[in-house]
């Protein structure tokens, strides 16, 4: 069984969190979900990329993968707004071997002055040190004001160069 060492293998390149704020009715959010993962091959902003062309990959190129965050809790203090949010990261083969893992690969909490709904996550992935062959990507979102997770998965096949 092969192991991956995220960390030493530069499998994640880095990653990045964004937010577009949008005003909400005072009512409840719904639980905590992952409505969109895909991989993109560029991202303006959320709802706004490029979705790459398959899960296939050539060794030794890069991509990212981007995913939308909804139902989070927010804790109102004051005039302003705390949000607490963590991901992690999993990769296994085909077989469902684990070969390797990531934790709080994301870690974000911050304060805010509206109430936030809309939330995305991009990872930045760098293939140029991963065997070719099947994998599958697992992400955990966690929310920690919620007590709540949320997890998701993405397909991958890297492809020897040509």
């Amino acid at each position: 069984m092969r192991k991956i060492k995220i960390w030493r293998k530069a499998f994640v390149l880095f990653s990045v969190i964004v937010f577009f704020p949008a005003i909400m009715a005072g009512s409840a959010i719904a639980a905590l979900n992952i409505p969109k993962i895909l991989y993109v091959d560029s991202e303006e902003g959320f709802g706004m990329y490029e979705q790459a062309p398959s899960h296939r990959f050539l060794k030794g190129q890069k991509t990212m993968a981007y995913l939308e965050i909804t139902g989070f809790t927010l804790q109102e203090e004051g005039d302003h707004y705390l949000l607490d949010l963590s991901m992690d990261l999993a990769v296994e083969d085909t077989e469902g071997n684990l070969l390797g893992t990531q934790k709080d690969i994301i870690q974000f909490q911050r304060n805010v002055k509206s109430r936030l709904h809309d939330v995305y996550f991009k990872v930045s992935f760098d293939f140029s040190l991963w065997d070719p062959g099947k994998y599958r990507l697992f992400f955990q979102v966690m929310d920690h004001l919620g007590g709540s997770f949320s997890k998701a998965e993405l397909p991958l096949e890297i492809i020897p160069e040509e």
